[in-house]
């Protein structure tokens, strides 16, 4: 990968890659990868007075997410569509047991609302459409909505 280029893993909305490309257009799919000592919250603030997908550190945990390749000039789009999200580097490990260093978002502005349902099928439309493993998509199917 050249320097121009970056991993992004993304585990909530943005796995739908139609999603992803209606904000900053064009990007590669690398695959499905998880993210290992994470787990997945839905307790981000959106602006929205709802609960949005969040990180949180957890040993023996792994958060199941789809990693693309984006042009660096891309970010501070990305950015945008991320706000009360911090980029982070972290390291994700794809189908072939690789490690891969990617940046991600996490959050430290929580709530205990829940997600709208509109959100949890983005979330839901990613997972399928990557293939996510069967048992991680049903604890998704579980997510609670307002």
């Amino acid at each position: 990968m050249n320097n121009n280029k970056v991993y992004y893993f993304a585990y909530g909305s943005n796995m739908s890659k139609e999603r992803l490309e209606k904000r900053i257009s064009k990007v590669k799919t690398m695959g499905k990868a998880k993210l290992p000592n994470y787990k997945l919250v839905i307790n981000k603030e959106g602006n929205d007075g709802s609960g949005k997908a969040n990180i949180v550190y957890s040993l023996d945990n792994e958060v199941w997410g789809v990693f693309y390749e984006l042009e660096k000039s891309k970010l501070e789009k990305l950015d945008s569509y991320e706000p009360n999200y911090e980029r982070i580097n972290v390291e994700i490990v794809n189908d072939l047991s690789e490690s891969l260093n990617a940046i991600t978002y996490i959050s430290t502005k929580t709530t205990d609302e829940k997600p709208f349902e509109w959100y949890k099928q983005h979330i839901l439309k990613g997972a399928y459409e990557h293939n996510l493993p069967n048992d991680y998509t049903k604890k998704l199917e579980q997510i609670e909505t307002k």
